[in-house]
């Protein structure tokens, strides 16, 4: 973006009537200040907080399903099979996340 004063000069000096169209003339507005203009930062942040309004306005409910061992007998745990399932459910990551500190929703 072309700074205010470099736009105004193009658009206040130049011949051409299509140079002028490409370079509307500044606003008074934005020339006293009293126009806030929006940064990519703020914006960011703006949209950051409608997001994090949205997540926490939900209420998400999940069950998670895990077969003891691959023929389902009763009082026998594989316990690599179980934690693939876990691993693949994305429980291990979402616990690791939850030990360094950060907040999570499971």
């Amino acid at each position: 973006a072309l700074k205010d004063d470099v736009r105004e000069l193009f658009s206040s000096s130049s011949k051409s009537d299509f140079i002028r169209s490409l370079l509307p003339p500044v606003p008074e507005e934005v020339k006293s200040g009293r126009v806030k203009r929006t940064t990519v930062a703020s914006s960011f942040r703006t949209q950051m907080a409608a997001l994090r309004s949205e997540i926490t306005s939900t209420k998400s409910h999940f069950i998670r399903c895990v077969k003891p061992n691959p023929a389902c007998n009763p009082l026998c745990a594989d316990k690599p099979y179980v934690l693939s399932q876990l691993n693949s459910a994305g429980v291990i990551q979402t616990i690791q996340i939850k030990r360094e500190g950060y907040p999570v929703r499971i």
